[in-house]
């Protein structure tokens, strides 16, 4: 979900006309460090999950490439015989 600029401008002008201007910067700082945190939260559920998933892949890559290793070996020395 994306908000364009027309979207963010009705959701910023229902918020003055609810809030009134004296708590609009108090609540408008109150959601940027909850959007801090939600982002920090997130952050630190992705980072192990990617971590995994990139050692997964180069185990994978290096599982594939001792398997084409040996296929090449076998190759060589059923050549020679």
């Amino acid at each position: 979900m994306s908000l364009g600029f027309p979207e963010i401008i009705v959701i910023v002008a229902l918020a003055l006309i609810l809030l009134g201007p004296e708590k609009m910067p108090g609540m408008m700082k109150s959601l940027g460090r909850a959007w801090v945190e939600i982002s920090r939260a997130k952050n630190s559920i992705i980072a192990p999950l990617q971590d995994e998933i990139s050692q997964v892949a180069r185990t994978a890559r290096s599982e594939t490439f001792e398997n084409e290793l040996k296929a090449l070996k076998e190759e060589f020395t059923d050549g020679d015989s």
